[in-house]
């Protein structure tokens, strides 16, 4: 847990700047009330999820996307 999650969590906050995915509505199978509840991807998400930077644009995410592709 890095520094400033630590000081967020000891005070009954999360830090949201880390771990977020992102993907193509048209690759998710799942509902929007699935994604959020019973089926979250994890960080180990294989495709279609993208890591993503907090904070971003979708647009910003498949720009980097195309000039850095994954391997």
């Amino acid at each position: 847990m890095s520094p400033d999650a630590a000081a967020a969590a000891s005070v009954g906050k999360l830090v949201l700047d880390t771990g977020w995915l992102a993907a193509r509505s048209t690759e998710v199978a799942l509902t929007g009330v699935e994604l959020t509840t019973t089926h979250p991807p994890d960080a180990s998400a294989a495709a279609p999820w993208m890591h993503a930077a907090v904070p971003g644009t979708y647009v910003l995410l498949l720009g980097v996307l195309a000039d850095f592709p994954p391997r």
